[in-house]
């Protein structure tokens, strides 16, 4: 249980990486909310009592605060944020529209900044706290047709650095997860089938199988606990080897 009488706010956390995030922080015993888009969160609510299901857009201010003041107003504190709501592109260069830059910038990078910056404040208060990002391997490698998405990631990896620098003084450990290719509903619309997936991962994975959300909700736990309790500015790369070859 060591997250045992924390306070977490999960952003992106009705599906995927962002759902098993928010059910390991609750095994570990935080109580959770769990803020995501309504359709998203209305379609994927968790049943749990140690859970309160959030319906809102992190991209704009109003609703950001309308859902940090719905867990300050239940828990009383804020302990945890877990930046984990993204979206990904798939365009080569010369095809990249403002209008696309714009959308995926607005919830890969800008929110990151803004919602930390919205948490950050009720940490202080309370003495201080952790933020966790979620960042990735694309934040170091780079692919054909992703570069407005490799662009944000390693934005949230600097982003991480810079917010680690201006808050540990207050007691506020910023770190980032780098995931490599995790088996999400996403992934596999982006490969077309399982089979593809599972060629792509023979060739560049050495563990030979893709992660679970699972595999990067434990990590994202451990830099939320005080396991890491020295750990400060850091992107954790969780991605069976990715990066290696």
């Amino acid at each position: 249980m060591r997250l045992a009488g924390k306070v977490a706010f999960v952003t992106g956390g009705g599906r995927g990486i962002g759902r098993a995030t928010a059910l390991e922080m609750a095994r570990e015993g935080a109580r959770v909310f769990v803020a995501d888009l309504p359709a998203v969160a209305n379609s994927n609510p968790i049943e749990k009592t140690s859970f309160v299901t959030l319906s809102g857009d992190i991209t704009r201010p109003n609703e950001v605060d309308s859902m940090i003041e719905t867990a300050l107003s239940s828990a009383g504190r804020l302990d945890i944020l877990v930046n984990n709501a993204g979206v990904f592109l798939s365009e080569t260069f010369g095809e990249v529209s403002h209008e696309d830059w714009a959308a995926l910038m607005r919830v890969n990078l800008e929110a990151v900044f803004f919602v930390s910056q919205r948490a950050a404040k009720p940490m202080k208060d309370g003495g201080g706290g952790a933020i966790v990002n979620l960042a990735s391997t694309s934040a170091f490698v780079s692919s054909a047709g992703q570069s407005v998405y490799e662009i944000s990631k390693g934005g949230v990896a600097m982003m991480t650095r810079s917010l680690a620098v201006e808050l540990a003084p207050f007691g506020i450990r910023v770190n980032a997860v780098a995931p490599g290719l995790v088996k999400t509903d996403m992934t596999l619309s982006l490969f077309g089938s399982e089979e593809k997936m599972a060629a792509r991962v023979e060739e560049k994975v050495p563990l030979k199988r893709p992660a679970v959300p699972e595999d990067i909700a434990r990590a994202v736990v451990f830099l939320a606990s005080e396991d890491a309790a020295y750990v400060v500015g850091q992107t954790l790369v969780v991605d069976g080897g990715w990066l290696l070859p």
